[in-house]
Order: structure tokens, then sequence, then C-alpha cells
């Protein structure tokens, strides 16, 4: 797995932080409800880039629904504070291609958090990245 990008890590802590909070606040939040949200996101941010109408991203679990909400928040909270706009200014350029919208953010972020998820989980078992990545991050935060 490659490491991200530094210019993203703001983008990705912000959802790996709102993972932990639930992950934190919720019992029964695993690997595999986390890779479903990140991939729904991920699809649903891919549609928006082509210009598709698709749902928003849902579930019918309990635990999934409050995630879902929980990153939407945080996203929402994070692009009103601005902590994306140096992204959106023709500079990020992965691939040699500039990032224009937050929503061409947001499926890089997903995509990239979909798969390290899925690392965790296959490398050490199905709370390795709740109890790995997301945890470290978390008590870095409460230090």
């Amino acid at each position: 797995m490659t490491t991200p990008s530094e210019d993203l890590i703001p983008l990705l802590s912000t959802i790996e932080i709102a993972t932990g909070v639930v992950d934190q606040e919720h019992r029964g939040l695993n690997d595999k409800d986390v890779e479903f949200v990140y991939e729904a996101f991920h699809t649903f941010f891919k549609g928006e880039v082509q210009g598709r109408n698709l749902p928003e991203p849902s579930s019918t679990g309990k635990v999934k629904e409050i995630l879902i909400g929980a990153i939407f928040d945080s996203l929402e909270g994070a692009e009103d504070d601005g902590l994306f706009d140096n992204l959106l200014d023709g500079s990020f350029a992965p691939g040699g291609r500039p990032v224009e919208t937050v929503e061409e953010l947001y499926v890089i972020a997903f995509n990239y958090l979909k798969k390290s998820a899925r690392m965790w989980r296959k490398n050490n078992g199905p709370r390795g990245y709740l109890n790995g990545p997301v945890r470290d991050l978390m008590d870095n935060l409460s230090e």
C-alpha cells in the first residue's frame, strides 16, 4: 500500500477521527462496516464527479448509518472551515492532473481509506483498522 500524499493527511484525518469517535461511542462497529461506508462514499463522490445523480450513502445498519452521518458532518465542517481550500487551487495534481473540486478530493481520499481499512483487516483481524491506525490517531488527539 502506498503512502498518501502529505497534502491529504488533514482530509484523511478528518474522516478517520469521525470513524474513531463513532467507534468509541457505539458498540458493534468493525472493519467491514467501515469498509462498507468508505466504499459507499467513494461510489457516491465518484458519481458526483462523473455527473451521475446517485443517492447519498445510507445503510439499514444503525452503527453504519451513524458513521455515515458523522462523516458527512465532519466533511461539511472541514469544508466550512476551508480546511481543503489549499488543495483546490490547482497545485495538488496527483497523476499530473490538478484536482479542481472537493468531490474529486473525496474520491481520492475514500479510495485510499477503503484500501487501507481492507489491508489492516486482512493483516490484523476484524478490528485491525479500528484498533490500529484509527485508535492511534484517537490516542494522539487525547494526549
